[in-house]
C-alpha cells in the first residue's frame, strides 16, 4: 500500500484545501483569544486562589478541545479509523501524566519550601 492511499484510508488527507486554512485560521484565532484570556487572568490578578485556578483549567479544557477539532481534525465526522483513536488516547494520556505530575511535584514542592514555623501550622491544618 502506498502512502496516499494510507493517509486517504484513515481520512487525514484534506478534502478541501480552502476549508483546512479556514479552519486553521479559525483555530489559531480561538487559541489565540484563549491564550490571551489566561494571561490576562493570571497578570490581573482578577481573581483569587481556587477560583482562578478552576477558571485556568477551564481554558486550558477548551484549549485542548480547540487543538483536537481544529488542527487534528478529530471531530470532523466521517469515518473514524482505529490508529486515529488509539493515536488519541496517547496523546490524552501522555498529557495527562504531564499535568497531573506536574500539579503533584508543584505541590510537594510548596509545602517543602516553607518556613520552620509555617511547616508547623501547615501540618496541625492539613
Amino acid at each position: 500500500m502506498s502512502t496516499p492511499h494510507y493517509y486517504e484510508e484513515i481520512e487525514a488527507l484534506p478534502e478541501r484545501g480552502e476549508h483546512l486554512a479556514r479552519a486553521y485560521v479559525l483555530g489559531f484565532a480561538i487559541s489565540l483569544a484563549l491564550t490571551c484570556a489566561a494571561y490576562v487572568l493570571v497578570s490581573t490578578h482578577a481573581f483569587a486562589g481556587d477560583v482562578a485556578f478552576a477558571i485556568l483549567g477551564a481554558l486550558a479544557c477548551a484549549q485542548f478541545g480547540v487543538q483536537v477539532y481544529f488542527f487534528l481534525h478529530l471531530g470532523h465526522g466521517g469515518r473514524s479509523s482505529q490508529e486515529r483513536r488509539i493515536a488519541f488516547m496517547s496523546f490524552t494520556i501522555i498529557v495527562l501524566i504531564l499535568v497531573i505530575g506536574s500539579l503533584w511535584v508543584m505541590r510537594h514542592l510548596d509545602a517543602r519550601m516553607m518556613m520552620p514555623g509555617h511547616m508547623e501550622a501547615y501540618m496541625t491544618t492539613h
